[in-house]
């Protein structure tokens, strides 16, 4: 792993930003507010309680928050534009990496709609990601599905590492930026980590180096301007 602040991480070269998006790119984790809006009971509580105590990973929790959700395509689409948002200085970040021939992807255990709602939004579309899909069906009844998932894993919804493998051959430095469990495994395999909340703690209590990040203007500073941001909250 490279050492955090090492000057030829920052020369870039075939660089790579592999982004979370509830609670990273976004602000809001609206994975867990459509999951919360639209279940016609609490069930959603007994679930979060087992994911969170590690009993079950995502992949479980949502098929069995899905099956409890009422709600059509469009109105889904007014709860995600009326709620969701970007992190304000993620655009002025995104254009800093067009212009250098740095690349942005988008790795979420959230779903494919609103991502791609608030992404053409902001008229970030380009941004290629990966997520769990959200299957609108009959009588307002909706389903998940994992196209990204890890048979041999199979905890996550969408394996991030995985991910990250799957494009290490085309770089030589990926950068992980995120901020929760799903975000664990595939920064343990980047050459350089960005974190806040659950990934901060775990991997500083892990014995790991890392950056703190409060937003993505910390990052842009980092790259753009050489200055180091704060390594903790």
């Amino acid at each position: 792993m490279t050492t955090v602040g090492d000057a030829s991480v920052r020369a870039g070269g075939g660089m790579l930003f592999l982004c979370d998006f509830d609670g990273t790119l976004s602000p809001d984790d609206m994975g867990r507010d459509i999951l919360r809006h639209f279940s016609i009971n609490d069930e959603w509580k007994e679930v979060t309680r087992h994911y969170v105590n590690g009993t079950i990973g995502s992949q479980e929790a949502y098929r069995r928050i899905a099956v409890h959700m009422r709600t059509s395509r469009e109105e889904m689409r007014r709860f995600v534009i009326d709620r969701g948002g970007i992190d304000p200085d993620f655009p002025a970040f995104y254009d800093y990496c067009k212009t250098n021939g740095h690349d942005v992807v988008i790795a979420s255990d959230g779903f494919d709609f609103y991502i791609e709602t608030l992404l053409d939004r902001y008229d970030l579309s380009d941004i290629t990601y990966y997520a769990n899909r959200i299957v609108f069906e009959k009588e307002r009844t909706v389903a998940v599905e994992f196209p990204h998932r890890n048979e041999e894993c199979r905890h996550c919804g969408n394996c991030k590492l995985a991910i990250l493998r799957r494009l290490r051959p085309c770089y030589e430095t990926i950068v992980y930026v995120g901020d929760g469990q799903s975000d664990l495994c595939p920064a343990e395999e980047a050459d350089l980590v960005f974190a806040r909340d659950v990934l901060y703690k775990q991997y500083r209590e892990m014995g790991r180096d890392c950056f703190y990040f409060r937003n993505f203007s910390d990052i842009l500073t980092y790259f753009r301007d050489g200055k180091t941001v704060a390594w903790g909250a």
